[in-house]
């Protein structure tokens, strides 16, 4: 608390001083405001098409391949001879089981994935604006660049 109390009493003696770094802190928390506004409106419009995409394709592979995943499966516990027959039995009454677990929390996991990257990917690309370097910049790729290129292009073309 102590080196609080001297930040403040260093940084705010003056009368110009303590205004222009009052702007400074007002312009900050408004531009971080602003930003994350506007990456939750890109979010909003961006990120139901690109998760829509992700889902549709990673389920995609997901149900394309589980019968092969379940013929292998069958197929690699009846032709083994490291297992004695009662054990093969059990296998067969547990496989079911776990080869619903398996294509449930696949989807599932795929599906909340898919919203994740959706809806943060836009959102972070706003906040690349910091990193130019003057306050033009940085206001011309926060609402100009990053709302036509990135959350739209690079998110959807990632998806693929």
């Amino acid at each position: 608390m102590g080196t609080v109390k001297a930040w403040v009493s260093d940084n705010y003696t003056g009368t110009m001083g303590s205004m222009h770094n009052s702007m400074q802190v007002a312009y900050v928390v408004f531009s971080f405001f602003a930003a994350f506004l506007l990456g939750g409106i890109k979010a909003m419009v961006v990120g139901p098409v690109a998760a829509a995409l992700m889902i549709l394709g990673n389920v995609g592979v997901i149900l394309i391949l589980f019968p092969a995943h379940v013929y292998w499966t069958i197929y690699s516990v009846i032709k083994t001879d490291r297992i004695n027959a009662g054990l093969k039995l059990a296998l067969a009454i547990a496989l079911p089981v776990l080869f619903g677990l398996w294509l449930g929390l696949g989807i599932f996991g795929s599906a909340l994935v898919a919203l994740g990257y959706g809806f943060s990917t836009p959102w972070i690309s706003t906040f690349e604006a910091f990193r130019q370097e003057s306050e033009s910049d940085k206001f011309i790729h926060g609402i100009v660049v990053s709302s036509t290129r990135a959350p739209t292009i690079d998110t959807l073309q990632n998806v693929f």
